[in-house]
């Protein structure tokens, strides 16, 4: 059994969608199977998800790397430690 969905995009993702020959069955079956990967269903993950999350992972982790070295180097400046 199958289920007819509508919904809305902008104008924009129209465009592009159209330009870079994307189905919109295809997005939603995509964007659909890496949000209930992402809330723990593990029959929708897949490598490409894991890959995703773990590029994910990598960047918080460099952001806070980066955070870290400036409260230090305020540290040091503010306190000569």
């Amino acid at each position: 059994m199958m289920y007819k969905i509508t919904t809305t995009v902008s104008p924009e993702m129209y465009r592009d969608a159209q330009e870079h020959g994307i189905k919109w069955c295809e997005a939603m079956r995509v964007g659909l199977s890496r949000l209930l990967a992402q809330k723990g269903l593990e029959r929708w993950i897949n490598p490409r998800t894991v890959q995703d999350n773990l590029l994910e992972i990598k960047e918080k982790i460099g952001d806070l790397y980066i955070q870290i070295n400036q409260l230090e180097t305020t540290q040091e400046k503010k306190y000569g430690v």
